[in-house]
């Protein structure tokens, strides 16, 4: 199981959480950008009352259904731009702050809240916060890890795509990979313009590398504090040029694979851990020290690009091969495996690891696009305990309080729940609470959709894990009813009451506009029973379903674990010998009669104590 270690106090009010939305129902082109509408619309009112509900429904656009096999074939011929239009032209002319120092391995730029390293391929090998408690290096790099180096890298500036150089979609027009990764040092070069390091990938020949439009990459320490990183795409055939994917691999670096008697301090002093929130406008990264003593780095979208992630797809043990291999979990000594990230997914989406609508980008020809993030770092002292890099003083607030205050200043949604995400259902049926979003856009720009199991983006995928044929209680949609508006510190947040009626997932879709350009972000919920009342439902179920009545069988009166494939008990047994079959152990939470022996000295049952005792009894010997 890929683990994140978040060595980070966060308060007891949960942040945003992994999204879903509809599922697009209709195939539609939309040139420079494939975006996806949203359902059921609510307008937003400032007075505290509940929303009105729109009956509109917005069905989700995707440029057709694509067969995703990630390989080349000989049918998609398309005409290339002369040489001189091939090369992708980063928009935004506005110089850098400072001016790059080409070393013998790259470019170096530097200023007092960062230090960057722009590798001879155009990647990223050092990303450092300026005067910072240790010398970290944020990112993974080919110094510190060789085993990493090979043909297959993905360093931070490597790009992912997947197109379809047709432009239509097909079976006879399979979706192409296009890596930076497999491009030749021929169609890349790295230079220095206008104070920003500059990578420029021209159309080639070489299988899986760039073939059919120009990539520009721009780095740059801006005035305003930022490390900027601008990725512009050119189509330079003649034809509609499809890209299904557009990934960036983000290998912060959660490395720990460190040897000698000071390898405690070196993981905490030299290696990163990262938490994530995939969310369309509002999603964004933060990476820190294990420890949290000392500055941390947050990337952000920059909303003016309509940049954003709606896909994140884990290397998983054994999921990759070849010279990708010692990027997967487990392998080559990186324990987590890679993450990347993807602003657009319509291809990667076969993994099936999405929980966000899948969307792709059209060009027409010779038509570009150019998405941005920014970097920040904080600036706070998060270091009470100086004498030692493993602990800090992770009791106060401040960590968590400038986090928010940066993504309030990036114009990234930060909702925050009481209290949860996970909200169980009261006496009454409804589960409710608190929420707020903290932005710097009015209340009267923002709005909401809402979904549950029955018509999420999940429920339309076909899936053999997804369950849509619960009992959810009801198929009454969520609402979110506007309170009042706060100030803090100079900071807006509205708050929000929700009220949910539907068990199992249910999305608010907020909907927000940014200088006149419509946003969105997605909050997953999740809504259980009364917890007293599923607790007794659970116990029933247990005494019903899973225990063994067969006394000719060895793990005869023993509670197994139940198949929801098979609708019936696992019956996985190794042997009278092997406690840890019986339900003993306490892996894989096979301890049910140690839940029914708590459940009934709080609640006793007739049925279930008879039960708990022929168990005892048939497994111990005693009465």
């Amino acid at each position: 199981m890929h683990k994140k270690l978040l060595a980070i106090s966060m308060s007891a009010a949960v942040l945003t959480s992994i999204a879903l939305l509809t599922a697009p129902t209709g195939n539609k082109t939309v040139f420079a950008d494939n975006t996806t509408a949203a359902t059921s619309s609510t307008a937003q009112s400032q007075t505290p009352s509940a929303l009105p509900t729109s009956s509109s429904i917005f069905n989700s656009t995707s440029t057709g259904d694509h067969s995703t096999d990630g390989s080349s074939t000989g049918q998609n011929k398309v005409t290339k731009a002369a040489a001189a239009d091939q090369v992708a032209v980063d928009p935004d002319t506005t110089p850098g702050s400072v001016k790059p120092v080409q070393t013998s391995t790259g470019y170096e730029m530097s200023n007092d809240n960062f230090k960057v390293d722009i590798g001879n391929n155009g990647t990223i090998q050092g990303l450092y916060l300026s005067n910072d408690s240790f010398n970290t290096n944020y990112v993974m790099n080919a110094k510190d890890n060789p085993a990493q180096n090979t043909a297959g890298h993905e360093w931070v500036g490597d790009l992912m795509f997947q197109t379809q150089p047709g432009g239509t979609s097909g079976t006879n027009n399979v979706w192409q990979k296009e890596y930076t990764n497999k491009s030749d040092d021929a169609t890349r070069k790295v230079s220095m313009s206008n104070n920003k390091v500059v990578v420029n990938y021209t159309p080639g020949t070489t299988a899986g590398g760039i073939q059919n439009m120009g990539v520009t990459e721009t780095y740059s320490l801006d005035n305003d504090g930022h490390l900027k990183w601008d990725i512009t795409v050119k189509n330079d055939t003649d034809h509609p040029l499809v890209i299904g994917d557009f990934g960036l691999p983000l290998p912060f670096k959660e490395w720990w694979s460190y040897s000698g008697a000071d390898k405690t301090s070196q993981a905490y002093e030299q290696s990163a851990v990262y938490h994530s929130f995939v969310g369309q406008n509002s999603s964004y990264v933060y990476a820190t020290r294990p420890s949290g003593i000392g500055n941390f780095l947050v990337m952000t979208p920059d909303a003016s690009t309509g940049a954003g992630f709606e896909y994140q797809d884990h290397w998983g043990e054994g999921s990759h091969t070849g010279d990708e291999a010692p990027w997967t979990q487990f392998n080559s000594g990186y324990d987590n495996g890679l993450s990347v990230f993807y602003i657009k997914s319509d291809a990667i989406k076969s993994t099936n690891e999405g929980y966000l609508p899948n969307t792709s980008l059209t060009l027409a020809p010779q038509q570009s696009k150019t998405y941005s993030f920014k970097f920040s770092r904080s600036d706070i002292k998060n270091n009470a305990n100086t004498s030692s890099s493993t602990t800090g003083d992770m009791t106060d607030t401040k960590y968590e309080d400038q986090l928010k205050s940066i993504l309030y200043k990036e114009n990234v949604m930060d909702a925050v729940s009481v209290p949860g995400m996970i909200v169980s259902k009261n006496d009454k049926g409804e589960a409710t609470g608190k929420l707020y979003l903290h932005t710097k856009v009015p209340a009267s720009d923002i709005s909401f959709d809402y979904q549950n199991q029955t018509n999420d983006y999940e429920s339309q995928q076909a899936n053999a894990n997804n369950d849509t044929k619960s009992n959810l209680g009801s198929n009454q949609q969520g609402k979110v009813t506007f309170e009042k508006t706060i100030t803090k510190n100079g900071e807006q947040y509205h708050i929000y009451d929700f009220d949910f009626h539907s068990l199992g997932r249910n999305n608010v879709i907020v909907n927000y506009k940014l200088n006149g350009n419509p946003m969105k972000t997605t909050l997953q919920y999740y809504v259980i029973d009364n917890p007293e009342k599923a607790l007794s439902q659970h116990a029933d179920f247990i005494v019903k379903n899973t225990q063994w009545k067969d006394s000719s069988k060895f793990y005869n009166s023993i509670f197994d674990d139940w198949d929801f494939n098979t609708q019936a008990k696992r019956g996985n047994f190794k042997g009278a010998s092997d406690w840890h079959s019986l339900g003993w152990g306490d892996d894989w939470g096979l301890t049910h009669g140690l839940f029914l022996a708590a459940q009934n000295a709080n609640d006793p049952n007739k049925e279930q104590v008879e039960a708990l005792a022929i168990t005892w009894k048939m497994v111990f010997g005693t009465g």
